[in-house]
């Protein structure tokens, strides 16, 4: 009886877990899904997989609008890209480490897209909002290049 109660216990959990790990992120489709594996290097197979609606945290659909994705590793740094009517634009610089950047390659996606001023205004505060939330990470900058000095 114990023997069953743990086996119960124990697929049950998985479940939980299960829909937890899977609550919140955007299905993109493959073709996205691959450009966003591509912009890692192609180092980052799982990229395309941890995907979430900037604008609204709980719309798991994939829209128009700023999404925020990483691969899995703690080393791996936070991206964000923008979607508008099919045309994706990746975000080459990182928040945590160039905020600045960021902001600089928001300005030319919002005309190469042709935002609207509501979707400027919208987009950007979702972005201010990745901004603040990478301030002060580090993804193990100091860490790796710590490992790479060494002789």
């Amino acid at each position: 009886m114990r023997i069953f109660s743990f086996l119960l216990f124990f697929i049950t959990a998985q479940g939980i877990s299960a829909q937890m790990f899977n609550k919140g992120y955007v299905k993109v489709p493959d073709c996205v899904e691959q450009l966003l594996v591509d912009s890692y290097g192609g180092e980052e197979p799982n990229a395309g997989k941890f995907v979430v609606n900037l604008l609204d945290i709980n719309n798991t659909n994939f829209c128009n609008g700023v999404f925020a994705f990483k691969g899995q590793g703690v080393h791996c740094p936070r991206k964000i890209f923008l979607n508008k009517d099919g045309l994706i634009y990746i975000f080459s610089s990182h928040g945590f480490e160039a905020p600045k950047k960021v902001l600089q390659e928001y300005i030319e996606c919002s005309t190469a897209l042709q935002l609207t001023n509501n979707e400027f205004v919208a987009y950007l505060y979702a972005i201010y909002r990745y901004l603040d939330e990478e301030r002060g990470m580090t993804y193990g900058i100091e860490i790796k290049s710590d490992e790479y000095n060494r002789d």
